[in-house]
C-alpha cells in the first residue's frame, strides 16, 4: 500500500465529518426540499467515511515489512521537532481492523437506530469525527500526535455521550467522562514531558533505542511506563477510574457500541502495547499494571451480577473485560492481551447492538430486566445472535472468546499463578452474569412493564445486517489467532514478549471451560424457570449485603464524592465567593466606589456662578498667603 493511502485512511473520515459538520451547521435554514436530501445521504456518506479506511487496513493486512510510513516535519520550537507522522506496522493495522470494522457496522446500524432522532446529522458528524480521531491514533507514529488524537478522542466522546444534552443525566454523564479521563491523561502528558526532556524526541522509535541504551535513567525508567499507564487507567476505565463507564450508557445505544467495544477503552490497552518496550524495561510497572487489571476484571464482574439495567450490566462487563487484557499485559503477554481485544471487539458490539435493538423496540431510552422477558419469539435473530455473543464471551468453545482467554490463562499459568485464579473467578463470574441477562430478557414468559409486549418486532433490515454479521464475527473471530493455524495474528502484530510465553495445557482448559459452562448452568438454574424474578429477588435476599455492596458497585461514587470531589467543589466555592468575589472583585469595586465618591463630593464645587468660582479664589488666595506667612 503506497503512503498516499495511509494518509487517506484517517482523512477520508475526518473529511466526510468536515462535511456533515457544515450541514448539520446549515440544516435549520435549509429548505424543506434541501433538509430531506441531507438526511437521505447523511448516513450513506458517512458509512463511505468509515468503509474506505476498513479496506485499506485489509490492503496492510499484505504489506511486508513494517508497512508504509509517512513522516513530514510539522512544526518546530526549539530544540523540539514536531512530526506529522503515520505509520501502519502490524499492531496498527489490527487496530485499524478493529476500529474501522466495528465502526463501519455501528455507522450502519444507527441509520436505521438514529431515524427520526434530532439532531441527527450532528449525530453522524460526531460519530465520524470520534472514528477519524480514533484512526488517527492507532496510526501515529509519535507521541506527539497520539496524543492530539488521544484527546480529540476524549472531546468527542464527550460529544457522543452527552448527546442528548437536554436531559441532565446525559449532561452530566458527559461531564464526568470528560473530566475522569482527564485525570488519568493527565499523567500522560507528564510522561511526554519526561520523555523529550531526557531523549530529546517523541518519535517511537527512537523513544525505545534510547531508553533501551539506557538514558531514561533508573527513576524515570519505572516512572515513564506507570504514568503512560495512568492515561491507560483512564480511558480503559480501571480501577481506581472506572466510575465514568456505566454512567456513559446515557449516549445513544450505537455510541455505547463503539466506545466499549472497539475505540475509546481499547485506546488505552493499545497504547500499553504501543509503548511495551518500555514496560518490559521496568518489572516493578508490569507488576502494577497486570494488579490492576486482575482487580478490575473481578470487581466488576462482581458488579455486572446484580445489575439491572442492561446496558450497565454490558458495561461493567466491558470494564472487566478490559481487565484480562491489562493483566496479560502487565504479565508479559501482549500479544494475548490484544488477541482478547480484537475477539472482544466484535462480540462486545453484537451484545450492546443487540441491546440497542431491543432499546429501539421499546420505544424507550433504556430498558431493565425486570421490564422485559421472553422476547425470542418476537425478536429471534437479535436474541440468537445475543445467545452467540454471550456464549463468546463466557468462553465456551468454540466461540471467539474461548481462544483469546485460554492463550491470557496460559500466559498466566507459569509465572503469576494468583492472577490466573483471579481470572479464572472473574471468567466464571462472567458467564453467570451474561447468561442471567440472556434467560430474562430473551426467554422465560413474555413480560413487558410498560405496555403490551405484542409491541415488539424484529428491527429492520439497516440494523439486523450488523447483528448477523457480528454473529459471525464472535465464532470465528478467535480462529485468527489459533495455534493450529500457526497464530497468524499474534505474527502480524509481531509483539516482543516480556514473559516466557505459556502453552494451553488439558487441564487448564478443562478448568476454564467447565467454569464457563458452569457460571451458564448456574444462570440457567436460577432463571432458567417460569420466575426468573422471583429467583432474583431471592438471589438477592439470600446474599444480603453482599449483594447490597454489588448493586451499589461498592459505594465508589458516593466515596468519591465524599473524599474528592465534595472537598474540591467545597475549596473552589470559597476560591470562587470568598476570595474572588469577596476579597478581589471587593478590593476593586470598592476602589471603583470610592472613586466615584469623591467625584461626587468634588462635583459639588462645580455650579456654574462667577461668583463662587471668584469667592473661592479669593478663599484659596488667602489660605495660601496665610500659609507662606506661616512658612516664611
Amino acid at each position: 500500500m503506497s503512503d498516499a493511502l495511509l494518509v487517506l485512511m484517517p482523512f477520508t473520515t475526518l473529511g466526510v465529518a468536515v462535511v456533515l459538520l457544515l450541514a448539520a451547521a446549515l440544516h435549520t435554514r435549509l429548505g424543506p426540499e434541501y433538509r430531506a436530501f441531507v438526511d437521505r445521504w447523511t448516513g450513506p456518506l458517512s458509512v463511505f467515511g468509515v468503509a474506505v479506511p476498513f479496506l485499506l487496513a485489509l490492503v496492510g493486512v499484505f504489506s511486508t515489512g513494517s508497512g508504509p510510513r509517512v513522516e513530514a516535519l510539522w512544526f518546530s520550537v526549539g530544540d523540539l521537532d514536531v512530526f506529522f507522522g503515520l505509520r501502519l506496522d502490524g499492531l496498527a493495522t489490527v487496530m485499524a481492523i478493529v476500529v474501522a470494522g466495528v465502526s463501519l457496522l455501528v455507522h450502519l446500524f444507527s441509520i436505521g437506530y438514529m431515524k427520526g432522532e434530532h439532531g441527527y446529522v450532528l449525530y453522524f458528524a460526531e460519530l465520524s469525527l470520534f472514528s477519524s480521531a480514533m484512526l488517527l491514533l492507532v496510526l501515529a507514529s509519535n507521541f506527539f500526535l497520539l496524543f492530539m488524537a488521544w484527546e480529540l478522542v476524549g472531546a468527542t466522546s464527550y460529544l457522543l455521550i452527552s448527546f442528548y444534552y437536554y436531559r441532565p443525566a446525559a449532561a452530566s454523564a458527559g461531564k464526568k467522562a470528560f473530566l475522569t479521563t482527564r485525570l488519568g491523561d493527565l499523567g500522560f502528558l507528564i510522561a511526554i514531558f519526561a520523555i523529550f526532556f531526557h531523549l530529546g524526541t517523541l518519535r517511537f522509535d527512537e523513544v525505545f533505542e534510547a531508553a533501551e541504551a539506557g538514558m531514561l535513567g533508573a527513576g524515570w525508567e519505572v516512572a515513564v511506563p506507570l504514568l503512560i499507564f495512568a492515561g491507560a487507567v483512564g480511558k480503559s476505565a480501571q480501577l481506581p477510574l472506572s466510575v465514568w463507564l456505566p454512567d456513559a450508557m446515557e449516549g445513544p445505544t450505537p455510541v455505547s457500541a463503539l466506545i466499549h467495544a472497539a475505540t475509546m477503552v481499547a485506546a488505552g490497552v493499545y497504547l500499553v502495547a504501543r509503548t511495551f518496550p518500555l514496560f518490559e524495561l521496568a518489572p516493578a510497572a508490569l507488576t502494577v499494571v497486570a494488579w490492576v487489571g486482575a482487580l478490575t476484571a473481578l470487581v466488576a464482574a462482581t458488579i455486572a451480577v446484580s445489575q439491572r439495567d442492561i446496558k450497565r450490566v454490558l458495561a461493567y462487563s466491558t470494564i472487566s473485560q478490559l481487565g484480562f487484557m491489562v493483566t496479560a499485559l502487565g504479565a508479559g503477554v501482549p500479544e494475548a492481551g490484544m488477541f482478547h481485544l480484537f475477539t472482544h471487539a466484535w462480540f462486545k458490539a453484537l451484545l450492546f447492538l443487540g441491546a440497542g435493538s431491543v432499546i429501539h423496540a421499546s420505544g424507550l431510552h433504556a430498558v431493565s430486566i425486570d421490564d422485559v422477558g421472553g422476547l425470542v419469539k418476537r425478536m429471534p435473530i437479535t436474541a440468537w445472535t445475543f445467545v452467540l455473543a454471550g456464549l463468546a464471551l463466557a468462553g465456551i468453545p468454540p466461540f471467539a472468546g474461548f481462544w483469546s482467554k485460554e492463550e491470557i490463562f496460559a500466559g498466566l499459568l507459569a509465572e503469576e499463578p494468583v492472577l490466573l485464579g483471579v481470572l479464572l473467578v472473574a471468567s466464571f463470574l462472567t458467564a453467570f452474569y451474561i447468561f442471567r441477562l440472556i434467560f430474562l430478557v430473551f426467554f422465560g414468559p413474555e413480560r413487558f412493564a410498560h405496555g403490551e409486549v405484542s409491541r415488539f418486532h424484529e428491527s429492520p433490515t439497516l440494523m439486523g445486517i450488523p447483528l448477523l454479521v457480528l454473529g459471525v464475527m464472535s465464532v470465528l473471530a478467535g480462529f485468527a489467532g489459533v495455534s493450529f493455524l500457526g497464530f497468524p495474528l499474534q505474527d502480524l502484530m509481531d509483539l516482543e514478549p516480556a514473559a516466557e510465553e505459556g502453552h494451553v495445557t488439558l487441564w487448564l482448559l478443562a478448568l476454564a471451560t467447565g467454569l464457563g459452562v458452569a457460571g451458564v448452568a448456574l444462570a440457567w438454574w436460577q432463571y432458567g424457570g417460569d420466575r426468573p424474578l422471583e429467583a432474583d429477588v431471592a438471589l438477592r435476599r439470600n446474599l444480603g449485603p453482599l449483594y447490597q455492596v454489588s448493586e451499589n458497585a461498592y459505594y465508589l461514587d458516593p466515596i468519591y464524592d465524599r473524599t474528592l470531589i465534595g472537598p474540591f467543589l467545597s475549596a473552589a466555592g470559597f476560591l470562587a465567593f470568598s476570595v474572588d468575589n469577596g476579597l478581589i472583585d471587593g478590593a476593586v469595586n470598592g476602589f471603583a466606589r470610592l472613586t466615584q465618591g469623591l467625584g461626587a463630593l468634588f462635583r459639588r464645587a462645580q455650579t456654574g456662578l462667577v461668583r463662587d468660582y471668584v469667592t473661592g479664589m479669593a478663599v484659596g488666595s488667602i489660605i495660601l498667603a496665610a500659609v507662606l506667612w506661616r512658612v516664611l
